[in-house]
């Protein structure tokens, strides 16, 4: 009696593991990774891009920040300089190596239900549900953390349909999604020349025109105010052109 029991317990290790996500069907297309993105350190990430979409005007908006010489700047906004030592560290410790949560499909008819469409799919230009997708690469150029964001998941707090946007299943995830937007004055460097107040001696404001047709700038006027020390009254100087 013993010889059946013992093949029996055999069958049973040797059945290939299979995950269950809601509907009762198998799939064996599931990972086997248990965290999302490489697991690198967040000061080694170089570039953060952030697309979401816009049913205004139905088209994705996109704002990428990188890491230059290293100097974080805003490449659509001419470099325009960018807070990245905190929206962008923030973002990778937010996001690198997050713990997947349990399978809930791989099946792509429930990605518009689950809000995790890629908005950069120009296959959603007809369709709803598109999650944000976050993007990071390291100095190198290599993808780290590739992501799409989708709906809250209802009673459970903190917790987002995720998926990687090269792939097809789709988990559960503690993420903050809000932290990134698409928003240029979310990401600007609020003080870019690091100048203190009082150690500033002299200002000028220049008022002007564009001529459009002859493309040239038209001067008006210009006001420069001084001052010999911090704390002393700004003395105004006007000029008319």
């Amino acid at each position: 009696m013993r010889l059946p029991i013992v093949l029996g317990v055999l069958a049973i290790a040797t059945t290939p593991l299979w995950f269950y996500h809601p509907g009762g069907q198998a799939t064996a297309e599931t990972t086997t990774a248990k965290t999302f993105g490489d697991m690198v350190p967040a000061e080694s990430v170089a570039s953060l891009r952030v697309a979401t979409w816009d049913e205004a005007t139905s088209a994705a908006q996109v704002l990428e920040v990188k890491k230059s010489n290293g100097v974080w700047a805003i490449p659509s906004h001419f470099d325009f300089p960018a807070d990245g030592n905190t929206r962008v560290t923030k973002a990778a410790v937010g996001f690198l190596g997050v713990e997947r949560g349990r399978v809930i499909t791989t099946d792509e008819k429930r990605f518009e239900d689950l809000g995790v469409l890629d908005p950069l799919d120009p296959a959603s230009l007809t369709t709803k549900g598109q999650g944000k997708r976050v993007t990071m690469t390291d100095a190198s150029g290599k993808t780290v953390v590739d992501l799409i964001v989708g709906k809250y998941v209802e009673g459970a707090q903190g917790l987002y349909y995720v998926r990687e946007a090269a792939g097809k299943e789709v988990t559960t995830a503690k993420v903050d999604p809000w932290e990134l937007s698409t928003k240029f004055v979310d990401y600007v460097e609020t003080d870019p020349f690091k100048i203190a107040k009082d150690d500033i001696r002299s200002a000028a404001i220049a008022d002007y025109s564009v001529d459009e047709a002859a493309g040239s700038v038209v001067p008006r006027s210009e006001t420069s105010f001084l001052r010999t020390e911090a704390g002393q009254d700004w003395v105004a100087d006007s000029k008319t052109a």
